[in-house]
């Protein structure tokens, strides 16, 4: 299994995105990805509409720019 990344909002690329070796790298629309929330895996896609979301299991879930999530790719 891939290791986790940390996902964050990117300002300046206005998206969301995960660092990887010292490099920001945006994730765009329809990507997917696990979010980890402490013991589980949910099997997520990114979308936008007007703010980013994540829909995993047909349930829609809007993301914290605030925030920074723990993903693995």
């Amino acid at each position: 299994m891939n290791p986790p990344y940390e996902m964050f909002y990117d300002r300046e690329q206005d998206r969301w995105a995960v660092l990887f070796e010292g490099q920001s790298y945006g994730l765009h629309c329809g990507e997917g990805f696990n979010l980890i929330l402490g013991y589980y895996y949910l099997n997520c896609t990114l979308e936008f509409c007007n703010c980013w979301y994540i829909i995993t299991e047909g349930v829609r879930f809007n993301l914290n720019e605030k925030e920074r999530y723990q993903v693995i790719l």
